[in-house]
């Protein structure tokens, strides 16, 4: 199984070996760096150096087994956010500015069922903790 995502303007600019250790934050450094040379996780569909800094866009496939991710992390969260509804104008350590499509609730409510904004942001935001 692969798990892909994007590198965000706050995960730019740091070295690779680095980023991955940050995700796999169990993993010896040593097993990080045999998972970045067996290409187990790799950077736009290619092995990268461990010294290859990262870059927004950059698109960081993992090319392992959910209970392997599972055991080299400490945190439990998945790897991918759920599906959410709204779209990032602008985001830094400080701020999220989105755009919330009409429709959706803010919180819940004693009427209110299903997905709520609240809740889309504390998934788009775990996924970011738990990706660094």
């Amino acid at each position: 199984m692969n798990h892909s995502f994007s590198i965000l303007p706050s995960q730019a600019n740091q070295r690779f070996d680095r980023f991955v250790a940050r995700i796999f934050d169990k993993a010896k450094n040593a097993e990080v760096y045999r998972i970045i040379r067996e290409g187990k996780i790799k950077v736009n569909k290619k092995k990268k150096r461990n010294e290859y800094i990262l870059t927004e866009g950059d698109e960081i496939t993992i090319w392992m087994s959910d209970e392997a991710i599972a055991e080299l992390r400490t945190k439990k969260r998945a790897i991918h956010p759920k599906n959410k509804s709204f779209q990032v104008i602008f985001e830094d350590d400080d701020y999220l500015i989105l755009d919330k499509p009409s429709g959706l609730p803010v919180h819940g409510g004693t009427n209110i069922k299903g997905r709520t904004l609240i809740q889309e942001i504390l998934g788009y935001l775990n996924h970011h903790d738990a990706i660094g």
